[in-house]
């Protein structure tokens, strides 16, 4: 007997037949298996300045991404010459050599996919690939986090604010 069972046994127990108790663990199930996480990065503050992709996590279980967004410190004006492009990628276990889309945005008006103007301290969500087998992670799977600038590129923060020159990317695993 696994411990969410324990829980919802220990739920019929105390609450009696209270209608939908199944529904309420399966619920409580769901967000139990889910993890949420926050990255922060520091080299953003200038309009040329490029993130190289680095590992952002590793499962260690199969789950699947939910959703991802980003976070910049200051208003950013939308472009189509000038942008910037925040990419979550899956390297398989097997494989780290192969890349494969997970989710992206561009800080651009018609380029998708496309967020138009980002407004300081506002979660603006990635777009998810399309491809649902891009977001499901095995055992020894990495993700990993990009931010490639496009033409001059466009400043994601600013170097002497409260944040310290920092922008976010969070994203949400769940278990399978």
């Amino acid at each position: 007997m696994t411990d969410l069972d324990q829980i919802q046994l220990t739920l019929q127990g105390t609450l009696g037949s209270v209608p939908n108790i199944t529904a309420l663990a399966t619920q409580l199930r769901q967000i139990l298996r889910r993890r949420k996480f926050f990255l922060q990065d520091t080299d953003a503050a200038t309009a040329a300045t490029a993130v190289g992709e680095y590992e952002v996590f590793k499962a260690d279980v199969p789950c699947q991404l939910l959703s991802a967004y980003a976070v910049v410190g200051i208003a950013v004006t939308a472009g189509d010459t000038n942008y910037a492009t925040f990419q979550l990628f899956k390297r398989a276990a097997a494989l780290y050599t192969s890349q494969l889309g997970c989710a992206s945005i561009n800080t651009a008006i018609t380029v998708a996919p496309f967020s138009g103007n980002l407004v300081a301290d506002t979660p603006q969500p990635l777009t998810l690939n399309a491809t649902a087998a891009n977001q499901a992670m095995v055992a020894g799977d990495v993700l990993t986090h990009a931010l490639a600038k496009v033409g001059t590129g466009l400043a994601m923060t600013a170097a002497l604010t409260a944040k310290g020159g920092k922008y976010q990317v969070g994203f949400v695993i769940e278990e399978l």
